[in-house]
């Protein structure tokens, strides 16, 4: 997925906060990945994943859990989502999407 590919009015309605305003995220956090694909930004304290992972469950994000407070780990529209440290990096667990466009999970910086 390429951010061209994004169905920006549908994704728009609850990412505002991590698309305008936003930065890359400094790669000491957390890295980019194709498989699934994730992307990083920072708005602030925040710190967002923009995931591509259209089945949902448990997918690790290539971030490093000691920079994120897990326990703030939200979607952007303030549902919570469990994650959690484990060795490949932030395993959170994503619902199945509703529309052909990535999730995003916030998270505070610690």
């Amino acid at each position: 997925m390429l951010w061209n590919d994004i169905e920006w009015p549908d994704f728009g309605k609850h990412s505002g906060p991590l698309v305008h305003g936003s930065r890359p995220l400094d790669r000491v956090v957390a890295d980019p990945a194709d498989t699934p694909w994730v992307r990083w930004t920072r708005t602030g304290t925040g710190i967002w994943a923009v995931v591509d992972a259209p089945g949902g469950g448990a997918v690790t994000l290539p971030g490093r859990a000691d920079h994120l407070d897990l326990a703030s780990a939200a979607l952007a529209d303030g549902t919570p989502v469990p994650a959690s440290a484990d060795g490949g990096g932030v395993t959170v667990e994503l619902p199945v999407r509703a529309a052909e466009m990535p999730t995003a999970v916030g998270f505070a910086a610690p």
